[in-house]
């Protein structure tokens, strides 16, 4: 056995890599809450827009445009 004992700027970098890894643990389940979410809001959101199709099937973008009468000279 060897008389090995922790320098302090080894303990300061253990808890320092300790911190950090909950750190990444913490912001790894917030992006997994986040993205459980956005699948809710994408579902919704393809659900409203096939909603909307099918109660106007007409194209919104292009103006209905009516026929003018076109004075003879």
């Amino acid at each position: 056995m060897s008389n090995y004992t922790k320098c302090p700027s080894c303990s300061e970098l253990k808890k320092y890599v300790d911190q950090q890894g909950e750190l990444i643990s913490q912001l790894m389940k917030m992006i997994a809450q986040t993205h459980e979410k956005l699948v809710v809001l994408e579902t919704e959101l393809h659900r409203l827009s096939s909603d909307v199709e099918t109660e106007y099937p007409y194209s919104m973008s292009k103006p209905n445009s009516t026929p003018t009468c076109q004075g003879v000279k």
